[in-house]
Formats: C-alpha cells, sequence, structure tokens
C-alpha cells in the first residue's frame, strides 16, 4: 500500500493568532462563569423573587398564568422592575466585591466574557475560511458552527504541537 503524499497543512499566522484568542477567551469564561451564577443564584435564593412582570403580561392578554419564585438566574428577566432593580445592584456590588472588572457599571461580566468568546470565534472561523471554504455567516446551525470551531482548533492544536509553538500565550 503506498503512502500518497498529503499537503502539509501551513496555518497562517492569523490562524494560529485566532486559536490563541479563542483559547484565551474560552478560559476567561470558564473562570468567570462560577463566580457570576454562584452569586445570582444566592441572591435570588435569598430574595425569592417571583415572576410578577410575566404574570401581569400573560394575564393582561387573557392567558392564565401562576406566580412563582425564581431561581435561574436566565430568568430574572421575568421579575417586576422593582425586583430586577435590587436583584441587580445586588450583582453589581457582588461583581466588586469579587474584583470582577468591566467597562460600564451595567454589564455583566459573564455576558461580557461570553460575547468576546463569541467574537474570537468567528474571527477564528474568518481565518479558517480558507481552509475550510465556509463562510462563517453561512453557519446558521450553532451545532455545526461549535463543531468548526472544535475542529478548527484541534487541527491548529496538532500544527502547534508539532513544531513547538505555545498556544496559550505569547500574543
Amino acid at each position: 500500500m503506498k503512502s500518497e503524499n498529503k499537503p502539509k497543512f501551513n496555518p497562517t499566522p492569523e490562524m494560529i493568532t485566532a486559536t490563541k484568542a479563542v483559547l484565551a477567551a474560552k478560559a476567561l469564561v470558564l473562570t468567570i462563569r462560577p463566580i457570576v451564577e454562584g452569586y445570582e443564584k444566592e441572591i435570588l435564593a435569598k430574595h425569592r423573587f417571583t415572576n410578577k412582570a410575566e404574570v401581569a403580561m400573560l394575564t393582561e392578554h387573557g392567558h392564565e398564568a401562576k406566580e412563582r419564585v425564581i431561581l435561574d438566574p436566565k430568568e430574572s428577566y421575568q421579575m417586576g422592575d422593582e425586583d430586577f432593580n435590587a436583584y441587580w445592584n445586588e450583582c453589581k456590588a457582588e461583581r466588586e466585591r469579587n474584583g470582577l472588572k468591566v467597562e460600564r457599571d451595567d454589564f455583566c461580566p459573564l455576558l461580557v466574557a461570553e460575547n468576546l468568546e463569541r467574537q474570537a470565534n468567528r474571527v477564528l472561523l474568518e481565518a479558517m475560511q480558507p481552509i475550510t471554504g465556509i463562510d462563517p455567516d453561512d453557519l446558521w446551525n450553532m451545532d455545526h458552527r461549535k463543531q468548526l470551531i472544535d475542529l478548527s482548533i484541534k487541527l491548529i492544536a496538532a500544527y502547534c504541537r508539532e513544531n513547538n509553538i505555545d498556544l496559550e500565550g505569547g500574543f
């Protein structure tokens, strides 16, 4: 059986830099998520805010709705304004207490980190487009997008390992 001469993959410096940025952004999200979600859940458990706003809106439109306690931070939008303001003010105090820095006072550090990761992923997909032939704007399926990002990282990481290039630092 003959071994075929396959073209050797040589990523551009932009591909390597984009991969480093994705890995750094992923690490930031993994570091910040437990802190932010931890204090958000503690605040919700302590105050036992309810979904008053959701109940009011549904009732107003003729639907039946039951008031319930909100314990998941992703459901905080269902609170009334007064409850949400109290919740958000405590979140900001906890953010400061935990030393998490944001550009603006009304920013959530986890949402900022997740947005940074999305931006880094986009840059990686754009850098890899000459190899993949896939325009990031054509990737509507989030599972396919994640798969392509993961495969791109693995491809670049394998090249970097083989060529002793550090992916963890040195932007």
